[in-house]
């Protein structure tokens, strides 16, 4: 089994290798010719291809699979771990780094809030009016795709589509947290990074408690 906190640092330290090389070989290049440098430019741009993962948006089976994942067996969501842990990866970067989602509050408005993982990640965060609203993963019931329109006070006149949106369900007291990506990709990658990181935080502790 993959420890995404331990990658997450493996990757960062690579990409700033990488990034100091990549410095060298351009301090080298601009001691050439006009020409060979041009050349050289486009040999890199021919042969560097920026990491991508698969797009949970084409994987039909990844989102079925998500949306079961508390029925799934320990084989199976490792199976589903690995072939995601690119995209874990980079989910990880991200919001380590801190990255603004829409909320949709009970009062049916929408909020752009700032939110955070720890370097540990253990715990995701929200900025709400100045304070650090702190939801460690073990609390983390289920994270599921689309609306829970049930549980707002008022609802919104007008509602994007159901494909950009997620629900974090807690554990204490039936709390919920809506939010609304920017496509149904990046959606269905929280979703999936989320259920992950939880599900590894929930085997640390279960091993620290034998």
């Amino acid at each position: 089994m993959w420890c995404c906190n331990t990658r997450v640092g493996s990757s960062l330290l690579a990409h700033e290798q990488s990034v100091a090389a990549q410095d060298s070989k351009e301090a080298q290049t601009a001691a050439q010719p006009n020409g060979l440098q041009s050349k050289m430019s486009q040999g890199l741009g021919d042969t560097v291809e920026k990491p991508q993962h698969p797009s949970l948006a084409s994987s039909p089976s990844f989102s079925s699979k998500l949306q079961m994942w508390k029925s799934l067996d320990a084989d199976s969501k490792l199976k589903v771990q690995q072939n995601l842990e690119t995209m874990v990866m980079t989910f990880c970067r991200e919001f380590t780094r801190g990255k603004t989602l829409t909320k949709l509050g009970k009062n049916g408005r929408m909020f752009r809030r700032l939110c955070l993982l720890d370097t540990n990640l253990t715990t995701f965060s929200m900025h709400i009016s100045g304070a650090i609203i702190e939801m460690p993963l073990t609390e983390i019931q289920d994270i599921r795709f689309g609306y829970d329109l049930s549980s707002l006070d008022r609802l919104p006149v007008t509602l994007p589509s159901e494909t950009l949106a997620a629900v974090v369900d807690l554990k204490q007291g039936g709390r919920q947290l809506q939010l609304l990506f920017s496509n149904s990709t990046e959606r269905d990658e929280f979703v999936a990074a989320m259920l992950i990181l939880c599900e590894q935080q929930s085997r640390r502790v279960a091993r620290r408690g034998r």
